[in-house]
């Protein structure tokens, strides 16, 4: 199993979090 870097880590859950957001707008809409 490859190690994943705590950067690399970090950013995939800045990008989910991202996507939730849009999701909440989208369906606030």
């Amino acid at each position: 199993m490859k190690k994943i870097q705590p950067k690399e880590l970090k950013n995939r859950i800045d990008s989910k979090d991202k996507f939730v957001l849009l999701d909440v707008r989208e369906s606030r809409e």
